[in-house]
């Protein structure tokens, strides 16, 4: 399992039924629960390169994982599959942003600039194994990628998901419950 209370506990609700973006007090109580009934079936608990370096050398036999690790350790272990779960996975984006506190703004302005032309979006989605929103990006990535259904899921899978909201002050319930679980 992922070892971080953010995307563990809401794992956790998604499997209960619940909303992963929940704050309510029982909500986080049952996730905590769900997740130390689960402890004794648990290898242990890892970040992305370490489950990803668990199923290269067959360590584990499954994980949760973020689908551009997993093509990352399908092309290390052609054993690897990577499926969405039936009740809903998680959706992540990640944002090129400049800090208000940034010393070169217009360096940041050009890198992002750069970033974003398509022919380089597109190289670095085929190192990375991670989509683009960037016009024109997708049509120039690798055949393997641009059509894949983990790359590019499809619109029903991606409907059944959820997007985690930055839940401000309550994420120290999360912290907290999450510390629980890991003394248990």
């Amino acid at each position: 399992m992922l070892d971080g209370s953010r995307f563990t506990m809401a794992i956790a609700m998604i499997k209960e039924g619940l909303d992963p973006n929940s704050t309510k007090v029982e909500d986080i109580e049952k996730a905590k629960n769900s997740l130390i009934a689960q402890k004794k079936i648990v290898k242990n608990y890892v970040g992305d390169d370490k489950a990803k370096d668990n199923l290269i050398n067959g360590d584990s036999k499954l994980t949760c994982i973020w689908g551009g690790e997993a093509l990352l350790a399908k092309d290390e272990n052609k054993n690897v599959e990577f499926v969405f779960p039936k009740e809903g996975a998680i959706f992540i984006f990640d944002n090129w942003v400049i800090p208000k506190v940034s010393e070169n703004k217009d360096l940041a302005a050009k890198f992002i600039d750069f970033m974003s032309r398509p022919e380089i979006s597109a190289r670095n989605c085929n190192f990375v194994k991670y989509g683009s929103p960037i016009d024109g990006a997708r049509e120039l990535m690798d055949e393997s990628l641009k059509n894949s259904d983990i790359v590019f899921p499809k619109k029903e899978v991606f409907e059944k998901g959820f997007i985690l909201k930055d839940l401000g002050e309550s994420n120290e319930k999360l912290q907290d419950a999450w510390t629980e679980i890991k003394a248990k």
